[in-house]
């Protein structure tokens, strides 16, 4: 995820464009809100960072990186699933759990309660920021935003569903 900021970054336009995600190509507040996961889960990040990823995640990491290989608004367009669907759970789930849970805590990060941690508004940022530039862009460009778009959504379900299911290789080399 970081990759794909820092790939924005030389891919921008303006300062405006790099001031706007500079930020969020350290992501030291997604690696708390996955340790407070995980010790949920009853595991750590160097556990799991020894895991192999499921199909999914690396069809999910490939389709971020190769759509916005060369392009900084298909870069940005690539991360904003994440980020929004994030969001939204944050802000539909964070209050019926509170924060006195390490699940709490992790949907209130992405709900925007905790902008010590991190400021969600980003992604309101980044869709205001696309919003204004999106008729300088041609009819194609227009309909190829959508489609990374809507993968990009369509991953964040696999994404979870995935974890939910177990999914692994069928084959393990």
């Amino acid at each position: 995820y970081a990759k794909a900021f820092a790939n924005a970054y030389l891919l921008a336009n303006d300062d405006a464009q790099r001031d706007l995600i500079a930020p969020s190509i350290t992501t030291e507040a997604e690696v708390i809100a996955h340790e407070w996961l995980l010790e949920y889960a009853g595991t750590t990040l160097a556990e799991v960072g020894l895991a192999k990823p499921n199909p999914n995640t690396v069809a999910y990491l490939n389709h971020i990186k190769a759509s916005g290989a060369h392009n900084y608004f298909y870069q940005i367009t690539a991360v904003l699933p994440c980020m929004w669907v994030y969001r939204e759970f944050g802000k539909a789930l964070g209050p019926k759990v509170g924060t006195d849970t390490l699940l709490g805590k992790w949907l209130h990060l992405y709900a925007n309660d905790m902008p010590e941690y991190f400021e969600m508004s980003i992604v309101d940022d980044l869709l205001a920021m696309l919003d204004k530039h999106i008729d300088e862009l041609s009819a194609n460009d227009q309909a190829n935003l959508v489609e990374i778009f809507l993968r990009g959504c369509e991953y964040e379900y696999h994404f979870f569903d995935a974890a939910y299911r177990q999914q692994k290789w069928l084959y393990e080399a």
